[in-house]
Parts: C-alpha cells; sequence; structure tokens
C-alpha cells in the first residue's frame, strides 16, 4: 500500500475502452502532484487532477511521470572536466579496458595508418586524418579516466576535459594547431581554391607527432601487444 500521507500524491489515467490507472507520484507540494511529457495528442483519454473534479477537455495525451522531487534531490545531469556522464549512461562505457576505449583508439590507429598512406596521392584528406587520429586516441584517454567525449573535433577542448594535472592534457592540447588547419583542408577557400597545406616537411613532421601521441597512448591504456 502506498503511504499517500508521506508525499505520495495518486495520478489517475483514464483510458476510454474503460480501466484506468493510479500511479504514485512522490512530491513535496500538492501544486507539484505530477509532471508529464506529451508525447501524442490521442482524442479521448483524460486526465483527472486530484483533489480536483475538473477534466481536461478534447484531446489529452500519453503520459510520462516520475517522481517528483526537489531539486536537492534530483539526479542532475553532470558536465564537468572529471566526469561528462548523464543518468542513462550504461555502466562500464566510459571505463579502463571499457570497449568504447579500445574501440576509439583502434579508429585511432587505422586513420593514422591511412593518412601516412595517403600523403602524397591525397594530402588534403591525409591532414584530415592526421587530425581525426589524434582526435580520436584523445577520446580513448577520456574514456579510459571514466570522461564521456564530447562531440567536438577540437584537441584543446578534449584536452580541456582532463584534469589541469593529467599527464596527456598538454600533450592533446598541443596538437590544437593541426585540427584548425583540418577542419579547412576538407574544403575549398572562399575564393574557390584548395586550402592551402603546410609544406610537405611541416606535414611530416606533424604527422611524427600524431604518430608519437598515437604511439605513447597505446602504452598509457596498456593496449601493447605482448
Amino acid at each position: 500500500m502506498t503511504d499517500w500521507s508521506r508525499g505520495w500524491w495518486p495520478l489517475i489515467l483514464r483510458h476510454p475502452c474503460g480501466f484506468s490507472v493510479v500511479a504514485p507520484v512522490e512530491t513535496r507540494s500538492p501544486i507539484a502532484i505530477l509532471t508529464c511529457l506529451s508525447l501524442s495528442m490521442t482524442p479521448n483519454w483524460r486526465r483527472i487532477p486530484t483533489g480536483s473534479r475538473s477534466r481536461s477537455s478534447g484531446s489529452a495525451f500519453l503520459a510520462t511521470c516520475f517522481r517528483a522531487r526537489p531539486a536537492a534531490l534530483m539526479r542532475p545531469r553532470t558536465w564537468s572536466a572529471r566526469s561528462v556522464t548523464s543518468s542513462s549512461t550504461k555502466a562500464g562505457a566510459f571505463m579502463p579496458d571499457s570497449p568504447t576505449t579500445k574501440t576509439f583508439f583502434a579508429l585511432a590507429e587505422e586513420d593514422l595508418r591511412a593518412a601516412e598512406l595517403s600523403m602524397e596521392a591525397a594530402p588534403h584528406s591525409a591532414y584530415c586524418l592526421l587530425a581525426r587520429a589524434a582526435e580520436k586516441a584523445a577520446k580513448a584517454v577520456l574514456c579510459h579516466e571514466g570522461i564521456r567525449p564530447p562531440k567536438t573535433h577540437s584537441l584543446d577542448a578534449l584536452a580541456s576535459f582532463l584534469p589541469p594535472d593529467h599527464k596527456w592534457r598538454k600533450p592533446i592540447g598541443d596538437l590544437e594547431n593541426i585540427s584548425i588547419a583540418a577542419v579547412s583542408a576538407g574544403y575549398p577557400t572562399t575564393e574557390g581554391t584548395p586550402f592551402d597545406l603546410p609544406s610537405v616537411e611541416e606535414m611530416k613532421k606533424s604527422a611524427a607527432e600524431v604518430r608519437e601521441l598515437v604511439s605513447c597512448i597505446r602504452t598509457y591504456l596498456g593496449l601493447n601487444l605482448p
């Protein structure tokens, strides 16, 4: 039995077929008896508020109810440098040795190999792939630390989600120039000409920096082959 005297209030949903559903909703105030999300406008549904004889006219809605609690007791979505997670995040999805961590890193190595193979034949695509390799390696580090990676290509932004004293914050952020140039590399300029890539020497230097980053992160993640 639900103890209605301890902050629980009934929500009654009545269907035209004749059945009713009483759902207990926890709240400290009768004003916040229910919270409903309008999912559809289906005729003949009727909502009956507790303590009132009034009924919504015309069409009502399918309702999704939850325990209405004071803001201090709600489980908020947390977005911070320490933890970018939500209540809907599956347990273990962003943890050391998780499949997500390994997948991000495997994709980073794949992009790096593709970049090195296409450096001469398709330099613009190769530069984009270099940035993507560094990006996915950085996201593998975030997953390893239990941080949900944000949807961004910026290496500096990804690095900012790590604690200030984290060993990979600076190395990842220092490659921001690669991610900035890569955004433009895949598109023509405002004059309609191809984006002016760095010199061959600079591209090789960038490739070496990304290769070193990926290699060191592999060791950090404990993914080195025995």
